[in-house]
């Protein structure tokens, strides 16, 4: 189990960090906008699975049974990207986007800056942070609260449908200062947090909080800060920016659980909760005062840029 969660852990970050590149580099001037489209399809299909997967598992009494599905469709997937997918979008390369910019020189030329490394430091713990939630959660629901094997499923599945936001999170990011919707979307996920494993005990209200981690967590600062991080260097980075995202929001996904999980053990649900959900994000909160919007390719409200004059296929 552990080494099929590695290998799907690797098969992930490279059709993340190839599809946010592609979708970075090609729409370059609506690239949280084409992220939120992105979002919602992952928010679509982690509003289904939990529900599917709890549903085969209750039907079959196998847990491989879901496994087999879920890798079927996979297979499926792959096949119609290939099949289906130009290559004049796949094959768009960062780089042809700086022939169409005017300027660039506002921005730093190297992928380590004060604004990605700042980016960094808010991907890593608030991926320590959302991999525990996500880790932890059901069990909590189970052990905890108490919940039926269908209703910690229907709370999980929540969190995906909440993923849904991420078109709004698109639309404003493109036009509204990043880095104040950042700080916004840290101290939601603060308030939502600390309720969800501190306040709310029934069903009910475990879904809605669950809907609202969701948009917080991946609708708005998923998609918010991977489009900050590419807009923090110059075009023909935008590959290697969008690796450097992946890597530090999910490599807390390899110990948030093992720490989230020792924390219950010694304090109990609430303080652990209270340690990782909400007071390790004070950290980020305080570190994105300090990032220069002025060094990135952002937006004004009316949807220009506010340094490039260029344009690109859109």
């Amino acid at each position: 189990m552990a080494l099929y969660r590695i290998l799907s852990g690797i098969g992930e970050a490279l059709q993340n960090t190839a599809i946010f590149t592609m979708a970075g580099a090609y729409f370059a001037h609506n690239r949280t906008l084409a992220f939120g489209l992105l979002n919602t399809a992952y928010g679509i299909g982690s509003f289904i699975a939990p529900r599917w997967g709890a549903h085969l598992l209750a039907a079959t009494g196998s847990w491989r049974f879901p496994l087999y599905v879920y890798g079927v469709i996979g297979l499926i997937a792959a096949l119609a990207l290939f099949i289906l997918v130009p290559k004049r979008f796949s094959e768009w390369r960062a780089g042809k986007v700086a022939g169409v910019v005017d300027n660039e020189q506002h921005i730093p030329d190297h992928l380590v800056n004060r604004n990605t490394m700042l980016v960094a430091v808010v991907a890593v713990t608030g991926g320590i942070a959302g991999f525990g939630y996500l880790g932890l959660y059901p069990t909590f629901l189970r052990t905890e609260l108490n919940f039926s094997l269908e209703q910690a499923g229907a709370a999980a599945s929540m969190f995906g449908a909440g993923a849904l936001m991420g078109l709004l999170c698109g639309y404003l990011a493109d036009r509204i200062n990043q880095k104040w919707l950042t700080i916004v979307s840290l101290a939601a996920l603060v308030l939502v947090g600390y309720a969800i494993f501190n306040i709310v005990t029934t069903p009910f209200w475990q879904g809605v909080l669950s809907f609202l981690e969701g948009t917080v967590q991946s609708g708005f600062f998923y998609v918010n800060n991977y489009s900050l991080m590419q807009r923090s260097v110059r075009s023909n980075l935008t590959g290697r920016a969008s690796g450097l995202f992946v890597t530090c929001i999910y490599l807390p996904a390899a110990f948030s659980g093992y720490i989230f999980a020792a924390l219950v053990g010694w304090i109990g649900w609430h303080g652990a909760a209270l340690l990782q959900m909400c007071l390790l994000l004070l950290v980020p909160i305080a570190a994105m005062l300090f990032f220069d919007s002025a060094k990135t390719s952002c937006k004004t409200k009316s949807g220009h840029d506010l340094h490039a004059k260029g344009s690109v296929p859109a």
